[in-house]
Order: C-alpha cells, then structure tokens, then sequence
C-alpha cells in the first residue's frame, strides 16, 4: 500500500510541475485564473438560481437539480477534506507559482472540480445537444486547478468523479 501511495504521489509531483512550470504560458496565465471561477461558489451557485428564477419548466427543473447536486456533493467533499487533510501542493513546494490564491481549506478532493462537475453534467443531462460544451468547461475547470497549482491531480479526478456521481443520482431520483 505504501508503494501505490509513493508512486500516485510522485506522478502527482510529476504532472503539476509539468502544468507549472514546463507548459507555463502567458495565454494560460491569463485565462485559467478566469476559467477556474466557473467552479467557485459565485458561478455555480448564480447559474442553477437564474434557471430557477428565469427559465421554463424544464429549465427550473435542471436548476434545482444543479443546486441538490451542488449541495450534496459539497457535503461530501467537506467530510472528505477533513478526513484526509491532504495538504495543498502549493502549501509544501516551495517557489510555486500559485498566481496568489489564497487557501484555507484542504487539498482532497477539490471543490472547485466537484461543484463544476456537479453542475455542468446536469446541465449536460437537461440539454443533451450541449452537453460536449458543459463537460469542456467541467474539464477545462479540473485544469485550472492544477495549472493554479493549488492541487494535485489526483485531487481533481476525485472531484470530476464526486460531481459527476452527485448530478447522475440527483438526475435519476
């Protein structure tokens, strides 16, 4: 078990300086911080509210999904980062750039990640025609985060994967 736990870490060091460092770009340092709020609290938690306030039958429907998504999953997730307390990348390599992101909470698993994904595959549920849109932007999301340097992309995948299983039980009850 310790050398499963050695070797997912290594390839998480792996990957994040790759992301950090090797495919660094002035284009990605201008847009990721921007992209990475399509899964903080103001975007996620705005864009099920206007469809509630705003759309159609159906479309109220898919905001009260999103929210039921968010929210469970965001009760999962605070249990989860206070059982592991897995520390930030950011927090334990020195000379990172983490473009001045300031984080109280643990690294395992990542929030912004879980609620793009909870968010964004129920909206690909309700509007099937878009759903290669809405599951870029989940994706593109999970990227920031570790481009951001404030996870690792093991972190990540737990998000897509809590998110994703959030909105689809929340879509088939």
């Amino acid at each position: 078990m310790k050398r499963v736990k050695s070797f997912i870490f290594e390839n998480d060091i792996r990957i994040l300086y790759a992301f950090n460092i090797i495919y660094k770009r002035k284009l990605f340092d201008k847009l990721m911080p921007i992209v990475t709020h399509l899964g903080g609290p103001v975007f996620t938690i705005m864009m099920p509210v206007l469809l509630m306030l705003f759309g159609n039958a159906y479309l109220k429907e898919c905001g009260k999904n999103c929210l039921i998504s968010l929210s469970t999953s965001h009760i999962c997730v605070h249990f989860i980062k206070k059982a592991f307390s897995r520390q930030r990348p950011c927090w334990i390599i020195k000379d990172f750039s983490t473009f001045n992101i300031e984080l109280k909470d643990y690294s395992f698993p990542s929030g912004h990640t879980t609620a793009a994904f909870s968010v964004f595959t129920t909206l690909a549920f309700f509007l099937p025609h878009l759903s290669f849109l809405f599951i870029s932007l989940a994706l593109l999301v999970g990227l920031s985060r570790v481009y951001l340097g404030v996870h690792y992309p093991t972190d990540v995948l737990a998000g897509m994967f809590i998110g994703s299983l959030f909105s689809y039980i929340t879509f088939i009850i």
